[in-house]
């Protein structure tokens, strides 16, 4: 009774702080609710509120949102004065969790450092719009895994071109085709510009794509009107391209910076442990997986700090064989990585991180408070939840199923041909469908 006499004055305060209180942005200024020596400010409110709103604008959802926003922030505030925000598992989950939030793709660090860059890339100009309008129709050479052929690649002339092709009959590593393709020429970038400056009857140098060597002969081009569609897609490969290329160079920098490097024998033995049918948590020794450093500092990274950093992933990858493991503790040392260049950048102290962390924080706190005050505290008694059953018992039914195969046919005869073999089970549904459909 106390809490909804006092959430009926406190709502009167609370919509005339909102009404009254718009003239200051700071994040912890211009409180919206207060209770006691817990205050949520105008910042922090509508920082919530339009995330909501990009989800739903009508007036009846943000209304019913404003109500629960307000009853959940007194048991967020009974939360703090019980201390559940001492809990251990709490601020375990926290830290990792807003580490999560800054070095992920499209987290703060990517939104601060690539963003700018890539959004600028992306930008679909009327130069690269005018480059797109030309379609590029190549008959194509693959030759796969070239250093294990003899034969000789360097191609001077439409008949060293031809004769390769030739042998695509015979040898398998010589694969033969035909595609039609538009600038930025998404997946062989890297060469984007001699192919759009080449002209038909022309041949590309040799054009590499991870392992395998392209060559290319323009046949024509023909020059196309862009759609709204095609200028989308346009813009979603520049991206992709750009994207790809400064993750790529990161890597790389991380790699050549960070020295990381991995204690083969300890992974091995703990994947030797989990290939026997052991759980990966129950492992008894704790050796050391990678060595790296950050700033000239070196670091270590042994089986419990890893397994305790896994667990408390929003996104749990399943280790199911040694690959998986040692890409997750390189994933470690690149977190690591990333989160030192976010200090050093102030990211972990802006305003728009500080409310994310601190809503997310809230939420857990709710979250314990809901668990030990109302979810584990209810007994139900067995005789009452069996008596609740048999009154529900339809919606605890599941309906019989069936298993339907259905097989089309050109023509009648064969489906009449079908049925009467199934009668006699002459043979299997597969072989006669495999015949006569």
């Amino acid at each position: 009774m106390f809490l909804k006499i006092y959430y009926k004055i406190e709502l009167g305060l609370f919509i005339l702080i909102i009404f009254f209180s718009c003239t200051k942005s700071r994040i912890d200024k211009n409180p919206v609710i207060k209770i006691n020596d817990f205050q949520i400010s105008q910042h922090e409110y509508n920082h919530e509120l339009n995330k909501v709103k990009g989800k739903n604008t009508s007036e009846q959802y943000i209304n019913g949102w404003k109500k629960n926003y307000l009853e959940n922030s007194f048991l967020i505030y009974d939360a703090y004065k019980k201390g559940y925000d001492t809990v251990v598992s709490i601020n375990d989950q926290l830290i990792a969790v807003s580490d999560f939030m800054m070095v992920q793709k499209y987290g703060y660090l990517w939104k601060e450092t690539v963003s700018p860059v890539v959004d600028d890339f992306m930008l679909v100009t009327d130069e690269k719009a005018e480059k797109r309008k030309k379609l590029f129709y190549f008959d194509y050479i693959i030759v796969k895994n070239p250093g294990s052929t003899n034969l000789k690649l360097k191609i001077n002339s439409i008949e060293d071109y031809n004769k390769l092709k030739s042998q695509s009959a015979t040898n398998t590593n010589i694969q033969t085709g035909y595609a039609s393709l538009q600038w930025p020429f998404t997946l062989f970038y890297e060469n984007s510009n001699e192919l759009y400056a080449m002209q038909p009857g022309e041949i590309s140098s040799p054009v590499r794509f991870f392992e395998d060597i392209y060559y290319f002969y323009l046949d024509h081009i023909e020059i196309v009107e862009l759609t709204e569609n095609d200028r989308k897609n346009l813009s979603a490969q520049l991206q992709k391209i750009k994207e790809d290329e400064i993750d790529d160079k990161k890597t790389e920098e991380m790699l050549l910076n960070g020295k990381p490097v991995l204690n083969e024998k300890g992974i091995n033995d703990l994947f030797l442990f989990c290939k026997q049918g052991n759980n990966f948590y129950e492992y008894l020794q704790n050796p050391k997986l990678l060595t790296y450093q950050i700033n000239e500092k070196q670091f270590t990274l042994d089986y419990k700090i890893f397994t305790s950093r896994y667990n408390l992933l929003p996104y749990k990858p399943v280790l199911k064989d040694s690959a998986q493991i040692v890409s997750e503790i390189y994933q470690y040392f690149y977190d690591d990585y990333l989160k030192n260049e976010a200090l050093n950048l102030g990211l972990y102290s802006k305003d728009e991180f500080v409310l994310d962390k601190r809503n997310y924080k809230n939420k857990l706190l709710l979250n314990h408070y809901n668990n030990v005050h109302f979810i584990d505290s209810v007994k139900i008694d067995s005789t009452e939840l069996r008596e609740y059953y048999l009154n529900n018992i339809s919606t605890y039914t599941i309906p019989e199923g069936f298993c339907l195969d259905i097989f089309y046919f050109n023509r009648a005869e064969n489906a009449e041909q079908f049925l009467k073999e199934l009668a006699f089970k002459t043979e299997s549904q597969k072989e006669y469908m495999d015949k006569a459909v």
